[in-house]
């Protein structure tokens, strides 16, 4: 029985060690993740005031071409 504790005793410490180091990593990736959300919320904002723009200058090239060479 002894035999068993003095080998698994450097195991417990080993993964106690590594599980301090997984949290770490683990808290780590999920402030990347909140991070990264941010920016594709911020992306996806961006890209519908694009999609209007767009919009309202294909609404005006429309308009230009249409009455083109005509006198107002």
């Amino acid at each position: 029985m002894k035999f068993l504790f003095k080998k698994l005793l450097p195991q417990h410490a080993a993964n106690k060690e590594a599980l301090e180091r997984n949290r770490t990593i683990l808290a780590d990736a999920e402030r990347d993740a909140e991070t990264v959300e941010a920016i594709r919320k911020q992306a996806e904002q961006q890209a519908a005031k694009l999609r209007q723009a767009d919009t309202r200058n294909h609404y005006s090239e429309s308009l230009t071409h249409a009455f083109r060479g005509r006198t107002v």
